[in-house]
């Protein structure tokens, strides 16, 4: 059940739906109203307490397939991040109030990187007007000038961990590919034909059988 579930989820993030079914005034009146009276002071500090945890903070909900997306990207590109899983806290209302208020952005996942939002996995900016953060980390230039360019030392120094650990990742992946190649050769030299089994067919049941 679960490989299905997943796999109508990265359908749906391939096929996102039109900007207008995301981000809509109806959509972000409900979202301000889930979050209450709140005081506006105490959800200002919330917010930035969210937002210096680290360079890049990301803002999910556990069962959204956006954004585990955007989790799985930014892993893949070595980017470290902070998560703030909105459904998981009672605050999480009000933090979703307060992106939207800040950065006229309801919509979850969210990513900011040192204060800057970068949007979601399919769009970003203001209602969404903007591309997302999936199609921005496809472009290193846009990494190197957004992500990386004036990031705190712990942030790059975490970052050349991850790096190192990719790259240790795939030096071992391509020793057992050579291994396994080896084991290939090892059982089939070169110059060896394989010759195929003849098949060996029983005498018809009538035919005489010969002393």
């Amino acid at each position: 059940m679960q490989a299905v579930v997943d796999a109508v989820g990265e359908w749906l993030v391939e096929h996102p739906a039109p900007r207008w079914v995301v981000h809509n005034r109806w959509k972000d009146a409900a979202l301000r109203r889930r979050a209450g009276d709140y005081d506006p002071e105490e959800g200002k500090q919330l917010l930035r307490a969210c937002l210096e945890l680290d360079d890049v903070v990301l803002f999910t909900q556990t069962y959204c397939p956006f954004s585990k997306r955007l989790k799985r990207d930014l892993a893949a590109n070595a980017i470290p991040f902070a998560e703030v899983a909105v459904d998981t806290r009672d605050d999480g209302n009000v933090l979703v109030a307060e992106l939207g208020r800040v950065y006229e952005r309801y919509s979850i996942p969210h990513a900011v990187v040192r204060g800057r939002s970068v949007g979601g996995c399919n769009d970003g900016g203001p209602h969404g007007v903007h591309r997302g953060l999936r199609q921005c980390l496809q472009d290193q230039h846009w990494i190197d000038n957004v992500i990386l360019y004036d990031a705190s030392p712990d942030f790059l120094a975490r970052r050349a961990q991850l790096l190192a650990a990719h790259h240790q990742q795939e030096l071992e992946q391509e020793q057992e590919q050579e291994q396994e190649q080896e084991q290939e050769q090892e059982q089939h030299p070169e110059g060896e034909e394989l010759q195929p089994e003849k098949e060996q067919h029983p005498p018809p049941a009538d035919s005489p059988t010969r002393l």
